[in-house]
């Protein structure tokens, strides 16, 4: 299906590269072209011009990365780790036009299993939080959010983490609002078989969490309690 609208917008073009990653990857940029052509009705000049011009800057902000090249040389060109986990933090707050969260699911698919169990469990609780969703561009978000944030995900295991990260807070939101542990326990009953190992690894983090947090205040309390101490005898 070509794309009906006159003017094609970055955003656009930069969720169908994306997009196309996310299905197979690597690619080269002439393939990543042919798909813009296909999609957008562009001419190819066109089509790998924005291509490149859309790649060298997710390069540079570490949302892509080139991956080797191909038989006859070509770049091959793949999502980081970094720019997957960006994509996964932005994509439940956006309205987008071709990116569906189910894409990056199947991309982590092939790079790290523990991963992509995770971004379905955070997704599942992003849905019964999340409040209307943004108008903001889609290439915006991504890149000032990488521009701005101190993001850096050096491997497909580190992503597993950050995501899981992700899902804890998410459960501390839940716990904050009045009658969450309600809505916590109706999820617990709709979390697939397949991911229900994730969920709960993700449970036994936000434990870690608590834990880890109960150990400072105890800590803090011994303080206080030797400042009173101080207080009192001079």
């Amino acid at each position: 299906m070509v794309y009906k609208k006159k003017y094609v917008p970055t955003s656009a073009k930069a969720e169908i590269i994306i997009e196309a990653l996310c299905k197979k990857s690597p690619r080269t940029i002439n393939e990543l072209a042919e798909i813009l052509v296909n999609k957008l009705g562009l001419k190819f000049t066109t089509a790998r011009s924005a291509v490149s011009r859309i790649i060298s800057e997710f390069t540079e902000l570490d949302i892509m990365e080139e991956v080797g090249t191909d038989k006859r040389g070509s770049r091959l060109i793949d999502i980081s780790p970094s720019g997957a986990y960006v994509i996964a933090c932005n994509l439940p707050d956006l309205k987008t036009e071709f990116l569906k969260k189910e894409d990056l699911i199947e991309l982590l698919r092939r790079k790290n299993n523990e991963a992509a169990d995770a971004l379905e469990v955070y997704y599942m609780l992003k849905k019964e939080t999340e409040e209307e969703l943004e108008s903001i561009d889609f290439y915006d978000a991504i890149t000032l959010t990488m521009e701005l944030e101190d993001i850096e995900v050096n491997s497909w295991k580190g992503l597993a983490d950050e995501i899981i990260s992700l899902c804890t807070s998410e459960i501390e939101r839940y716990l904050d609002k009045k009658g969450g542990i309600l809505d916590l326990r109706e999820l617990t009953k709709e979390i697939p078989d397949k991911t229900k190992k994730a969920y709960i690894k993700i449970l036994y983090a936000y434990l870690d969490e608590i834990d880890e947090e109960l150990r400072k205040l105890t800590l803090r309390k011994e303080k206080i309690k030797e400042l009173i101490k101080e207080a009192e005898t001079t």
